[in-house]
């Protein structure tokens, strides 16, 4: 059997350049056989794990961003509510 070598270099920004180059080596599979075929179809795979991992770390992130911003608000909140309490401003409701 013929040892074949493939090197794809490929810049890619974002989500969709992802998908696509994705898309285009499955694509690349439909019509190349033996090694080929079957490098062209893992690196789809591959490239759509990827995605997905990326996808699920820029989720998290987020998520920590927020986790933090909520903490910072919570902890402003309960030092005007302190303030607020120290003043005098806390015996009840002034209704």
């Amino acid at each position: 059997m013929q040892e074949i070598g493939i090197r794809i270099n490929a810049e890619v920004a974002g989500d969709k350049s992802i998908e696509q180059l994705a898309t285009d080596l499955e694509n690349l599979a439909k019509v190349a056989v033996g090694d080929l075929q079957n490098a062209a179809k893992a690196a789809s795979v591959r490239l759509r794990e990827l995605a997905e991992q990326d996808a699920a770390i820029a989720a998290f992130l987020k998520l920590q961003q927020e986790a933090a911003a909520s903490s910072k608000a919570l902890n402003v909140a309960t030092k005007e509510a302190a303030d607020l309490a120290a003043r005098g401003g806390g015996r009840g409701c002034p209704c």
